[in-house]
């Protein structure tokens, strides 16, 4: 059985549906655990001293919070 493949535009419900579909256990827990990394990915930069020009261009292309 195929799957469509989808890049854009991803939600929480689309990632438990992939979990469930694969037997991961504990997804919900893991999937709060990367959103919020991702969700403190510009503070993670700051104090890594990377450009905030970059930092502002790497969130506005990929994170979406």
């Amino acid at each position: 059985m195929g799957y469509a493949c989808r890049n854009d535009d991803i939600t929480r419900e689309d990632l438990e549906a992939v979990a469930l579909r694969n037997d991961i256990q504990d997804y919900k827990s893991l999937i709060e655990t990367v959103s919020s990394a991702v969700g403190k990915c510009k503070e993670y930069a700051m104090e890594l001293n990377i450009d905030e020009h970059l930092i502002d261009s790497i969130v506005a292309d990929y994170v979406r919070v």
